[in-house]
């Protein structure tokens, strides 16, 4: 039977008024009902174009689609991987509406419609949702399409190779944000970034190094407009000498195998964040007394860390303190007043023995697997969440 011969009887007569006489011509039913919400659904489903233009994505479809239907009829599970930002949801959208109407019921997460493109937390953090995010980058990229080179924001491996080939890639290039699979990737990116003199925004995303290795020196850093440095495993001992931080706002090094940031005082009235968890080697911190303006301060897993640096207790908009699993921190005492701290995580510091804050707005204190005696810690305006005397 032709697609339009069946839809065309079905719309000139309704089915309660088909003769029983026709009934033997059809399987049952079920599969009636069927036919008609598939030919329904091939006529009313439209394709949508694909507006953002993906480098690839006819490709990727091409190939999971092949995938889909290669597979088992009833169950199949094909997930999507990768850094935000590079077109996962696009890629399942795509997929979605056109394998849609070959089945009896599908459903999509429809994430626009759950969550606003742009939102703001209680912290005043600013998230952006990843189809916006892709399509910034998209029309950046569209703006240099034929060099690469003169694009202001990186991203892709290949472009950041080619632009730092360019003699005068440091008046250009103000963003990178690049993901790296190898330690030898890592150490290339990092010598090369020292040309990028106007850089404001560094993230380098990096998988699990089984075997992460030191490098005993690196190239100075010409960057003095730096706003957002985030970079997993970072193999240098320290930041570079010359290292600006005047106009840093946040530090993310995770996992990485600093013994110290930087030696003396700097100018870090900017600052609000500073993530170093998971830094095992870190020893000690610098002096902070110029973060004015901090208010988050992440140190959880770094194992070498035997004490915290006075000046952070001097910290006026210092909110939250994060030390679990510092395994060497064995005390944590202040005369100063923490003014703005309200939470504080000392969980499983196993050689913490004593420890004496006063905080007037502290509303979370964790203090599980710790030598620190629920007696010694007196009420101030805090709930306690747990205690250990072993």
């Amino acid at each position: 039977m032709r697609q339009s011969e069946e839809l065309n009887s079905v719309e000139e007569k309704p089915m309660w008024a088909m003769s029983e006489s026709k009934a033997p011509q059809i399987k049952g039913d079920a599969d009636f009902v069927k036919e008609i919400v598939n030919l329904v659904l091939k006529k009313l489903v439209k394709h949508p174009v694909n507006s953002k233009r993906l480098v690839g994505i006819d490709h990727k479809i091409a190939t999971i689609t092949s995938w889909i239907r290669k597979g088992p009829q009833h169950t199949h599970l094909i997930g999507i991987w990768g850094m935000g930002g590079i077109g996962k949801t696009t890629l399942a959208e795509e997929i979605f509406n056109k394998l849609q109407h070959e089945y009896e019921v599908a459903f999509e997460l429809e994430r626009l419609k759950d969550r606003a493109l742009i939102t703001t937390s209680e912290d005043n953090i600013v998230s952006m949702h990843d189809s916006l995010q892709e399509m910034a980058w998209e029309v950046v990229r569209q703006k240099s399409i034929e060099d690469p080179r003169s694009c202001s924001w990186l991203w892709d491996l290949d472009d950041i190779n080619e632009a730092l080939r360019k003699e005068k890639v440091n008046e250009v290039v103000r963003r990178i944000k690049i993901q790296l699979s190898t330690f030898e990737e890592l150490k290339f990116m990092l010598c090369e970034i020292y040309k990028l003199s106007r850089l404001k925004f560094l993230e380098i995303s990096m998988s699990y190094l089984k075997n992460p290795l030191t490098l005993a020196e690196g190239p100075q850093f010409s960057a003095t407009e730096l706003r957002y440095l985030s970079c997993d495993h970072f193999p240098l001992k320290s930041l570079p000498e010359n290292f600006s931080a005047e106009k840093l706002v946040i530090l993310k090094l995770k996992w990485g195998r600093m013994e110290k940031l930087w030696d003396g005082v700097k100018n870090l009235v900017n600052l609000k964040q500073v993530d170093l968890r998971g830094s095992k080697k870190l020893k000690w911190l610098p002096d902070l007394s110029k973060a004015t303006n901090l208010e988050v301060l992440l140190l959880g897993d770094c194992h070498s860390l035997t004490k915290v640096d006075p000046s952070i207790f001097s910290l006026p908009k210092l909110e939250k303190l994060e030390l679990e699993f510092c395994k060497s921190l064995s005390k944590l005492i202040s005369d100063s007043p923490l003014c703005s701290l309200s939470y504080l995580n000392l969980g499983w510091c196993k050689k913490l023995r004593e420890f004496s804050l006063i905080s007037q707005n502290l509303k979370e204190l964790k203090l599980q697997g710790t030598k620190v005696c629920k007696r010694q810690v007196k009420p101030f305006g805090m709930s306690l969440t747990h205690s250990n005397t072993a």
